[in-house]
């Protein structure tokens, strides 16, 4: 069965520890994220992303394209006045898994009329079931800003073919690992390209281990 083309991109201090809030990041970075949402189909992000920073997830206005909004939510738990729900334009398609509870969803309806609710999973959302529905429905190349717990899974699963990596200048104390918490097994990667903005810097990688 088909697969859409995943690209990974999230973020990280210095010593590996995951960074989204939005303090950190410039412009510049600000300016190549929507760049990238621009050039994908479909952008895949978490329910915890959400909740930590409020976010809507802009593309560059200069770019025709509106990829739809994808929100992995296995509880349904997405607060319904998010900024992520507000832009009526952007279609958005939440993901959540049989455990959600039928309040919360209809919570979500009643905020947003339009977004389409697909049910993949028991008690926890199957990624790669989840990649073939959104293939099927035309998202052949995906953005996951994801989350550590996210990251770690797609990467676990052997689901990713491309990683950006933005490395900002600051040493952050405690946190979670921005990638591969609990992977198992070595992954390789080949480098692409190492990109610049002001004191930040991107990491970019094409992976090399098979799905």
């Amino acid at each position: 069965m088909s697969q859409p083309y995943v690209i990974l991109d999230t973020g990280m201090s210095l010593n590996g520890i995951f960074i989204n809030d939005k303090h950190y990041v410039n412009q510049l970075n600000e300016y190549r994220k929507q760049e990238l949402r621009g050039r994908v189909d479909a952008i895949v992000v978490s329910s915890a992303d959400i909740k930590l920073r409020d976010y809507e997830y802009k593309v560059k206005t200069s770019i025709m394209k509106q990829p739809e909004l994808v929100i992995l939510d296995k509880h349904c738990q997405t607060p319904p006045d998010s900024l992520a729900l507000s832009d009526e334009k952007k279609k958005v398609i939440m993901v959540i898994s049989k455990s959600a509870s039928p309040s919360r969803v209809r919570e979500i309806r009643k905020a947003r009329e339009d977004v389409e609710i697909i049910t993949i999973g028991e008690h926890t959302i199957n990624l790669e079931k989840t990649l073939w529905a959104l293939y099927e429905r035309g998202a052949h190349k995906i953005l996951v800003e994801g989350d550590p717990k996210l990251n770690t899974r797609l990467i676990r699963e052997r689901l990713v073919d491309e990683v950006y990596v933005m490395i900002y200048p600051v040493l952050v104390e405690g946190g979670k690992v921005a990638i591969g918490a609990k992977i198992e097994g070595d992954k390789t990667l080949m480098i692409e390209g190492i990109l610049q903005y002001g004191d930040h810097a991107v990491l970019h990688y094409k992976v090399n281990t098979p799905r």
